[in-house]
């Protein structure tokens, strides 16, 4: 993979130790383009953040140095590292010199690009013009490099050509615990804990001009180690004698403990089943273990320097997801969040993330661990689910025993009633009170039907022992007979009962459920239009090969809150109706389950002393 050379062989990648690297650093495409830049390289390069990212190298070229470049990107291709200088024009019109080592990366035996470290050497190269040109712009030069060396934070140091210090700067008497007098004209070797491996990288400077991150340990008079790695250059006369060799040095101390870190980190992320990821402070992969790579459907070379947003769903509140970060660095965030695999299907996840960091407090990683949760959001909408269906059982049990103990009771009493006059009094009852009677016993009689010709029908439907045979008849036929049946009702209020009905318009419905909605719909709306009121019913063909059929009266209406409540269960919204008429709401519960058996809808429309509509439809025959 790419962006493994940033790591040098280890398994994590630290981004930041590149980003905060003086040098610049690059990796760039087989065909010289950018891939990757830090900011020292975008600072060589005179762009801006993220400017060299797809810019090809050969932008900044002159003609016959681009062959060059191709020569050298070939060597690459072959397997060999190569070392060179280049001059490089800027956009501003200004030019720099610098010096490239170019390492070449392969995956699978195949070429993928160039790890590039750049060095300006543009003031290095002025600074050797100046001292052929002129002794006292060397001195003024040495003047000045001597206040950077000691303005740097990095051990600094020049050595002769016989390995003996020649100058140091603050950071070097820090690193080694001892001063500028004691350093200067000892070996340099003398203060690196593999004093072989010293010297032998002073001659490689020797041999190739520089060395480029050397490293080295540094052993301080108190045997405290520092990890360093080294850059070192020669620097030489007006006639190109070498006199010498400056040297710099970075520490990497804390990298390798991050490292060492990391790496106990990613040993026991393997073996466990929750997903880990760690990423670097710019929030970029650089581990991953195999439970992540199984759930999320990835191979690790797709993941690994990819932004850890390639797996976060965009579906996710922006305000939940722009809290992590801080979260995170404050001490930690745990939540659920909307993730994504690799074939774009989300899934819900827990995820636990903190921070890692070094024992200055330091930042060095951020790390996040997952938990899909989908089992269990699944278990959730199931128990919501049942306490739903719990709920509406409830509540149809409430209305059942309702009706029973309050509804049907009612009537039962003045039934019984009448029929205890009788019993009692016949002797004494004359023709008329006798009509009078029988007739209230009819009228008691046929309400008692009803509701128990409902309270049947709903009880059938519910436990699922009412057929359902679906068959084509002319929606006139159906409609006749209801009439007829509340003809007396409506006739003793003085209601009229029109219809709209086209002669030819049929419906595929159950007969008995059909008559049951309409039984149910005229009967309420004779029952709540006082004396003199209208009823009419109507049906008409609507597009999607449906019938609407609709029952309008000139009642009472209904206010707003009564109308959202009307068929819901759990709420009581029976009535009397204008002569008295008990209700038990039950009739459009068994309405509305007739109708959403045949797939269709019914609702209604109302307005308070204007009276009602109410709509349903069911399956029209063309």
């Amino acid at each position: 993979m790419k962006k493994q050379f940033l790591l040098r062989g280890s398994e994590e990648k630290f981004r930041s130790l590149i980003e905060n690297m003086g040098e610049g650093v690059g990796f760039l495409n087989p065909d010289e383009t950018f891939d990757f830049a830090n900011p020292s390289a975008e600072k060589i390069f005179g762009v801006g953040k993220g400017g060299l990212k797809g810019l090809c190298l050969h932008e900044f070229l002159l003609d016959e140095t681009i062959d060059v470049i191709k020569k050298e990107t070939k060597k690459r291709s072959e397997g060999m590292n190569s070392t060179y200088e280049l001059e490089i024009f800027l956009k501003d019109g200004s030019k720099k010199d610098i010096l490239v080592t170019a390492t070449p990366s392969f995956e699978n035996n195949r070429f993928t690009g160039t790890f590039g470290i750049f060095l300006d050497i543009t003031e290095r190269k002025q600074m050797e013009q100046a001292l052929r040109e002129n002794e006292t712009k060397l001195r003024n030069a040495y003047r000045y490099a001597r206040s950077l060396l000691e303005a740097s934070l990095d051990p600094l140091v020049t050595i002769n050509v016989d390995g003996q210090i020649t100058d140091v700067n603050l950071a070097t008497e820090n690193a080694t615990g001892l001063s500028r007098d004691k350093l200067v004209g000892t070996d340099f070797s003398d203060y690196f804990t593999d004093q072989d491996k010293a010297k032998s990288g002073y001659q490689k400077v020797f041999e190739q001009g520089y060395v480029i991150d050397y490293p080295l340990t540094i052993r301080h008079s108190s045997n405290k180690l520092m990890d360093v790695l080294y850059n070192a250059s020669v620097f030489k006369d007006e006639q190109g004698k070498i006199l010498g060799v400056f040297a710099a040095a970075r520490d990497i101390t804390a990298y390798k403990k991050a490292q060492e870190t990391i790496s106990m980190l990613a040993h026991v992320a393997r073996s466990i089943k929750e997903c880990v990821c760690i990423t670097d402070m710019t929030d970029n992969i650089i581990f991953v273990n195999s439970a992540f790579l199984k759930t999320y459907q990835y191979e690790e070379h797709e993941l690994l320097g990819r932004p850890i947003s390639i797996v976060r769903s965009p579906n996710n509140p922006p305000a939940l997801v722009e809290q992590i970060f801080p979260a995170t660095l404050a001490g930690g965030w745990q939540g659920e969040l909307l993730n994504i695999k690799k074939d774009r299907s989300e899934f819900p996840v827990y995820v636990s993330s903190s921070s890692l960091r070094d024992e200055n407090g330091r930042l060095l990683a951020l790390i996040g661990v997952a938990m899909d949760i989908t089992e269990r959001k699944l278990a959730e909408a199931e128990i919501n689910l049942k306490n739903q269906e719990l709920v509406k059982l409830n509540a149809e049990k409430d209305k059942f025993f309702s009706v029973i103990a309050h509804d049907l009771r009612s009537p039962f009493l003045g039934f019984l009633g009448l029929t205890r006059m009788m019993a009692e009094d016949l002797p004494a009852l004359g023709p008329d009170d006798i009509q009078r009677i029988a007739v209230s016993m009819s009228d008691s009689a046929n309400k008692l039907f009803n509701l128990l010709e409902n309270l049947l029908e709903w009880s059938h439907l519910q436990r699922g022992l009412m057929q359902f045979n679906p068959e084509s008849f002319l929606l006139l036929k159906g409609v006749v007979p209801v009439i007829e049946l509340v003809r007396e009702a409506a006739d003793i209020k003085g209601i009229k009962i029109d219809h709209d009905v086209p002669k030819d318009l049929r419906v595929m419905a159950d007969v008995k459920m059909f008559e049951g909605v309409m039984r149910n719909l005229v009967f309420n709306a004779v029952k709540f239009t006082p004396k003199g009121g209208n009823i009419t019913i109507a049906a008409r063909a609507v597009p999607g090969h449906s019938v609407e059929i609709s029952v309008m009266d000139t009642g009472i209406g209904m206010s707003p809150q009564m109308v959202d409540d009307l068929f819901r269960l759990d709420v009581q919204t029976n009535r009397q109706g204008t002569e008295g008429e008990p209700s038990s709401g039950l009739g459009l519960i068994l309405c509305r389950d007739f109708v959403e058996k045949h797939g269709g809808q019914i609702w209604v429309k109302s307005e308070e002393g204007k009276g009602s509509v109410f709509y349903f439809n069911f399956p029209g025959i063309l």
